[in-house]
Parts: C-alpha cells; sequence; structure tokens
C-alpha cells in the first residue's frame, strides 16, 4: 500500500482513478475507488473483480500450471500454497479455491471439485463466510459443470440472476453478451498487474497504466451500452420463469406468463412493500423534497423550508 501511495503523488489527475483502481483489484479494498467507476463495475456485475477470490487465484495460477507439467510438481506447488495460506487469517476463498485444486490433481475435476467442497463444509471455511461458499460452490460448479460454450454462457448468466435476487439488485439482459468478455480481458491481466504491482517502479507504473487504460476503456463502452437498454428487476416470480425455462418447461412457462398478464392489468393503489429502492435529494426553493424508486415506481415526499430566527444585534 506504501507504494500506491507514493505512486498517487506522481500521477497525473487523469491517471490517478486507474491507479485507484489498480489498487483495489490487488487489495480487495473498494474505498480508494471513485464513485462512478465502482457503479460502473456493480452494473456489469463485476464486484468479485474487487475482492480477492477463486478468481484472482486462478488468474495466478493459470502461467504457474503452463509451466509445471507433470502431475507431482503441481500438486506439491498446492501444497506449499495451502500451507502458507493456512497461516493467514481470512483469505477463505483462496484456501478453498487451492483446496480444489489440490483434490483435482489426485481425484479428477468433478470428484476433486466436490470432494473439496465437502471437506471445506465440515473442518474449512464454510463457518467463517457460508455467503461466500455458496458463491464459489455455485460459479465453481457451473466450471466444472462440463458445459461449454453458449450454454456455459447461458448459466453463468443464471447465476448473476441468483445473485442478483440475493442482493435486490436489477440485472442486464446484455450481461450474457458482456460478461464473458470482460471476464476473460481481467483473467489476462490480472497476473500481470500481480507483478508488476512490486515494487512498483516507474516502468512498472507506466505499463500497469497502459493496460489498465484499455479495459477500463471496454468497460466504460459496455456501461453506457448497458444503460441503453432497460434493467430486469430479479423477483421471486422472475426467478421461478428463469428457473422453468433452463429446464425447457415451456408449458408452465406459459402459464406463469398468462398470471402475470393478469396480474399487469390490476389497479393496485397501495404502495409496495419490498423492492428495490434507491433514493435522491433534490433541493428545492420551497424546501426539501425526496424522491424514492421503489419496484419502478417513484413516491415524493416533501417537507417546507424552515426560516431562520437569527436575533437583530441593536
Amino acid at each position: 500500500l506504501s507504494h500506491f501511495e507514493a505512486a498517487k503523488k506522481i500521477v497525473t489527475a487523469e491517471e490517478l482513478p486507474l491507479l485507484e483502481l489498480w489498487e483495489s483489484i490487488l487489495t480487495g479494498r473498494v474505498a480508494p475507488l471513485d464513485r462512478w467507476m465502482r457503479q460502473e463495475y456493480k452494473t456489469l456485475a463485476l464486484a468479485h473483480v474487487f475482492t480477492p477470490s477463486g478468481f484472482h487465484l486462478s488468474a495466478l495460477l493459470w502461467p504457474l500450471m503452463f509451466f509445471l507439467r507433470t502431475k507431482k510438481k503441481k500438486m506439491g506447488a498446492m501444497g506449499i500454497l495451502g500451507t502458507l495460506l493456512s497461516f493467514l487469517p481470512g483469505l477463505g476463498a483462496f484456501k478453498r479455491m487451492t483446496l480444489v485444486k489440490f483434490n483435482q490433481q489426485i481425484f479428477g475435476l468433478r470428484e476433486g471439485f466436490l470432494l473439496a467442497m465437502l471437506l471445506d463444509i465440515l473442518f474449512g471455511t464454510f463457518s467463517d463466510s457460508p455467503l461466500g461458499f455458496t458463491y464459489s460452490f455455485l460459479f465453481l460448479g457451473i466450471v466444472y459443470s462440463g458445459a461449454r460454450g453458449a450454454t456455459l454462457i447461458i448459466w453463468f448468466f443464471l447465476a448473476q440472476i441468483v445473485i442478483a435476487f440475493i442482493q435486490g439488485n436489477s440485472v442486464s439482459p446484455l450481461l450474457v453478451f458482456t460478461s464473458p468478455l470482460i471476464n476473460t480481458a481481467f483473467a489476462l491481466i490480472l497476473p500481470i498487474l500481480f507483478v508488476l504491482g512490486f515494487p512498483l517502479w516507474t516502468w512498472q507504473l507506466k505499463t500497469g497504466l497502459s493496460f489498465l487504460k484499455i479495459i477500463q476503456a471496454g468497460v466504460s463502452f459496455l456501461y453506457l451500452i448497458v444503460l441503453k437498454f432497460p434493467l430486469l428487476e430479479v423477483n421471486s416470480f422472475f426467478l421461478l420463469l428463469i428457473f422453468l425455462m433452463s429446464f425447457k418447461q415451456w408449458r408452465y412457462v406459459a402459464i406463469c406468463c398468462l398470471i402475470l398478464t393478469a396480474d399487469l392489468n390490476q389497479d393496485k393503489q397501495k404502495i409496495p412493500s419490498s423492492g428495490t429502492y434507491d433514493g435522491t435529494v433534490i433541493e428545492r426553493k420551497d424546501g426539501v423534497c425526496k424522491k424514492e424508486l421503489v419496484r419502478g415506481m417513484w413516491f415524493e415526499t416533501c417537507s417546507p423550508k424552515r426560516r431562520s430566527r437569527k436575533k437583530r444585534i441593536s
């Protein structure tokens, strides 16, 4: 962190957000990140980029596994890495991914993955971070399910819908196309950013910022495209519809659509009690008005402006 703090004093104003993005990717600290950039990554379902997890570990292990040809060397590297991680607090996703890779070298991709998940539940990081374990199990299960090509992309999109439902967020249908592109780009650049981040000399700084400038330009471009299309609000009914479509239950999909159209024609005067929320405060001449977006409907409450009661000094 001291290297990044020193670098912030010598970079230009245009390069500073990219340097803060670099720091957030390596450390998982989202605080230095600009608000507008944080919103871009949230909309594109890229929050995992700022969390040290299996995504980072896979990116680091890819060049290592490329050079370690034999199974014994790979098992030895995984054993050493797992031993070192066991002495560090936290880093549950790192430890989980290391356990998965080690077991896969012995029992194969699917069997090793299932055994690693079982061991992690019984003796590992599940008790410390059950939500992180659930996300890892969801995405890693898709990776090792054997799905390829378009099927793999669709299942990843369905997983993002499930996460959006848990977090109460909306999701863009364009993530089917944008998510694989951005994730592939970050998977390729992460090992480079890790190497260039230490000790962050001048040539390392300039090289890393050049890579990040290209990546960020792509992220901003895709973010603007996503904003041109409406977002999907993920509720229980929508999740059920996606589940039925994924298993090709078209008869039940048609019934659900008929129920949905009948529900939309009903006249409901009550304010919804649950749903997504996005509030803004607007200053006006006659007071302060607060707007709340609840399930696609704006509700406004205003309070009159109070007059000041300053006493005159005679």
